[in-house]
């Protein structure tokens, strides 16, 4: 409880107090009118205390309704019986109506003062000067609206990120296909390329072959020609060798026949001379000349 609430309930205290007391020095008549004021101010202090409790903004118009009413009547109990303690009452009643309606034009203020700019500082102050629970809580609501102000910036600092993020994102996508582009146009470039190659290699094998035919036709032309030529010369040499058959066999170069490679030697007409090879061949006119070379006689040369 704040130091001015104190005041405000030591002062209504006292009132009380101060009326029960001059009961004391009043007739009938007037004892009971102050009775019934008294009651009427408990059930006031009830209210005030109540307002008070539950931090009602009415607190100090209720506390000020009751020290003016509290004036009222000692102003009039002094006419009446004419008393030193209705003096201090009076004033007492004077000073806590004066703070009550001071406080609640401060507070009428502060809740109609739209333009007020509302700062830690200043709420600081107030509440160096006026430790109240109204302006603690208007100190919460600024500490709140500067966190809710921080969040909105965090987040438009997230967002801004984000966005810039997603735009690079939708850069990077954009060159990406673009790469992919390019890309594929340098396969489709390629393949072509190697299309061309593959035709121009075709084409140069089918050149190739055609001329390989070309070249073909023609050698077997020449190789047929030569075949014939060959045929045509083959069978003079055949003929030739015909007409000359006769006399070889009437030619014989010795009486008999060895071979450079054998140890025997054989009369012309022997088989086995006829297998001997003529560049092998060795022809003797005797059969002395024969075995002094170191041959011996067959059993051809025998019979």
């Amino acid at each position: 409880m704040s130091d001015k609430y104190f005041s405000i309930f030591l002062l209504f205290i006292a009132n009380l107090f101060g009326l029960i007391y001059l009961l004391n020095f009043m007739g009938t008549e007037l004892f009971l009118k102050q009775l019934v004021i008294l009651v009427l101010f408990f059930w006031m202090l009830v209210i005030m205390i109540y307002n008070f409790v539950s931090k009602s903004r009415y607190k100090y118009l209720v506390s000020g309704l009751f020290f003016g009413l509290g004036l009222i009547n000692t102003l009039y109990l002094y006419f009446q019986i004419k008393s030193l303690m209705l003096v201090l009452l009076t004033a007492a009643n004077a000073f806590g109506f004066v703070i009550s309606i001071n406080n609640f034009e401060i507070r009428k203020k502060k809740k109609s003062g739209k333009d007020r700019e509302i700062t830690p500082v200043r709420i600081k102050k107030e509440l160096k000067k006026e430790p109240e629970i109204e302006l603690e809580k208007e100190f919460e609501t600024y500490e709140a609206e500067r966190k809710r102000e921080k969040h909105l910036m965090k987040e438009l600092k997230l967002k801004q990120e984000v966005e810039n993020e997603a735009k690079e994102l939708e850069q990077a996508e954009q060159e990406l296909k673009a790469a992919i582009r390019e890309k594929r146009k340098k396969d489709e470039f390629d393949e072509l390329k190697k299309e061309a190659y593959s035709l121009e290699k075709a084409e140069r094998k089918i050149e190739y072959a055609e001329k390989r035919e070309k070249i073909s036709k023609n050698a077997n032309k020449n190789i047929v020609n030569e075949l014939r030529e060959i045929k045509r010369e083959a069978a003079e040499i055949e003929k030739a060798e015909k007409d000359l058959t006769g006399v070889k066999e009437k030619f014989i170069p010795g009486k008999y026949i060895a071979s450079a490679f054998g140890k025997t030697y054989h009369i012309p007409k022997c088989d086995w001379a006829n297998n001997i090879k003529k560049k092998n061949r060795i022809w003797f006119n005797s059969d002395k000349e024969a075995k002094k070379k170191g041959y011996t006689a067959h059993s051809c040369v025998k019979k």
